[in-house]
């Protein structure tokens, strides 16, 4: 009786062809992977100079009707009150209190529910072109449905470029007068982006020089 064991094939045996196949799989999958990893890196680089030129073409959030934020004792920067528009069609009103929106009433009419909104430009609205598409707009419009004969106001109180450090004294410098009984806080690029300067000072005194 002829007894099996294990068979050994010569070069020219199948089963060294019968093994090709996976490394070429191998192959293909890093070519393939390291392929995407360029192709990402490539749109990635384009987006950003798309972005630059877009911002550069005057599609972009461009104010020139006047100086739209200005130094504060207390918070880094406050918006100027005004009315600010472009050719773009992008339309910004400031109230007297440095709001984006209408006046607020001081002190909170009888019978008012107001909503505070706190962040930077995406609560301020920087890349929305009128005052109706911010966030807090929006969630005004909302609760009012919600809640027919209701009074409720919703105020806009970002800061483009804020940090969870600069809206903390935006609350208690601009927002505590105001009587809000609610509060939205919305943080969270911005605070990655001022706590990791090219000189950074434990009161955050760099970000006076950053912004100015």
């Amino acid at each position: 009786m002829l007894e099996s064991g294990p068979v050994n094939v010569g070069a020219d045996g199948n089963s060294q062809a019968a093994a090709r196949p996976g490394w070429a799989k191998r192959l293909v999958f890093s070519a393939l992977a390291i392929a995407s990893i360029l192709a990402m890196i490539e749109l990635g680089l384009r987006g950003q100079r798309a972005w630059q030129d877009w911002r550069a073409s005057g599609q972009g959030p461009i104010k020139p009707s006047g100086d739209v934020y200005r130094t504060h004792p207390f918070v880094y920067l406050v918006p100027t009150p005004g009315r600010y528009v472009d050719s773009q069609g992008y339309e910004e009103t400031i109230n007297s209190r440095g709001f984006r929106g209408p006046e607020v009433a001081v002190p909170k009419p009888a019978g008012v529910f107001r909503i505070a909104c706190l962040g930077a430009s995406t609560t301020i609205g920087t890349y929305q072109r009128r005052d109706r598409d911010t966030y807090p707009a929006v969630l005004e419009r909302l609760l009012r449905e919600a809640r027919p004969g209701a009074r409720v106001e919703v105020v806009n109180a970002g800061i483009a470029g804020a940090a969870s450090a600069q809206n903390a004294t935006n609350f208690l410098a601009r927002v505590v007068p105001l009587e809000p009984d609610g509060i939205v806080l919305y943080d969270n690029y911005n605070d990655l982006k001022w706590a990791t300067p090219s000189v950074f000072r434990d009161d955050w005194s760099h970000l006076q020089v950053e912004t100015q």
